[in-house]
Order: structure tokens, then C-alpha cells, then sequence
């Protein structure tokens, strides 16, 4: 949210499992979870100031935790919106007008795999398809003054 927690909720439990804070990165943007490696779930967030995080979920029963994995520059700005494909192992995100996909390997090491420049419109939102063979992005129109 705006004040850089992300808090985790155990709805069975009904109570806080665990809070990441991240207040030096600016407002969370967008959230998605993410597997490289079965029995393996990890929470993939970015910020206002173009950064994406990793965490590994430790699932155990008695207490859930996030461990910090990775942390790198996607944008220089904010990230609007990420799609993660269990398929290919990417990650895609749109900010700044431009859609940047990343493949990943199993030590949540991060490669350019695309990037594509919107001109005229603002990327608003990215979701893959087919099996992560193709990528959509959605797109708010530009008022120019």
C-alpha cells in the first residue's frame, strides 16, 4: 500500500502472519505469487520507484514467513501492473509506458527477454496467454493538453 507494508493474512487463523516493509521503495503497485520449483511458492511485489521484490514463502503450518530472495530495477518509475507465466518462467510488467519481459531461473536470477515502447498510450495493464506464448497489454488512451 501506500505506506510500503505488505501485510499477510491467515484467514483460517484469522490474524496477521507476517508484514514486509519497504518504505525507502515508495507505494506497493502491484502484487503476484510465483513457482519456479514444486512445493515452492514465492510473493513477487513492485514499487513506486520501478523496483521488484522476491520472497520466498516459508508454508510451514505452525508460521508463515517471507524471506527476502531478490531485489532489482525493472523501471526507473513506477510499475503499473505484473503478470507472472508458470509456463515459460516469466515475469512481465508495464511501466512508463513500456511493457519489459523477464525470463527467470530457478535462483530468481532475472533476463531481458522483451521490451516493447508504447507511443501514444499509457500501459495499464499485462497478462499472459496461451500457455505464456503471448502477452496482452492493456492500454489507457493519451490526453494530450
Amino acid at each position: 500500500g501506500a505506506d510500503g507494508k505488505l501485510i499477510i493474512w491467515s484467514i483460517p487463523k484469522k490474524e496477521r502472519e507476517d508484514i514486509i516493509c519497504c518504505n525507502a521503495n515508495g507505494d506497493i503497485t502491484d502484487i503476484v505469487w510465483a513457482s519456479l520449483k514444486p512445493n515452492e511458492l514465492s510473493l513477487i511485489f513492485s514499487c513506486a520507484d520501478g523496483t521488484i521484490h522476491v520472497y520466498n514463502a516459508n508454508l510451514e503450518p505452525v508460521a508463515l514467513n517471507f524471506k527476502h530472495i531478490h531485489t532489482f530495477n525493472g523501471f526507473a518509475g513506477p510499475i503499473e501492473k505484473m503478470d507472472f507465466d508458470p509456463f515459460q518462467h516469466r515475469l512481465a510488467a508495464v511501466g512508463e509506458g513500456e511493457l519489459r519481459v523477464w525470463d527467470l531461473d530457478s535462483d530468481w536470477s532475472f533476463s531481458l527477454h522483451a521490451t516493447e515502447l508504447s507511443t501514444g498510450y499509457i500501459a495499464k495493464t499485462v497478462h499472459f496467454f496461451d500457455q505464456g506464448r503471448g502477452v496482452l497489454v492493456g492500454f489507457l488512451k493519451s490526453h494530450r493538453m
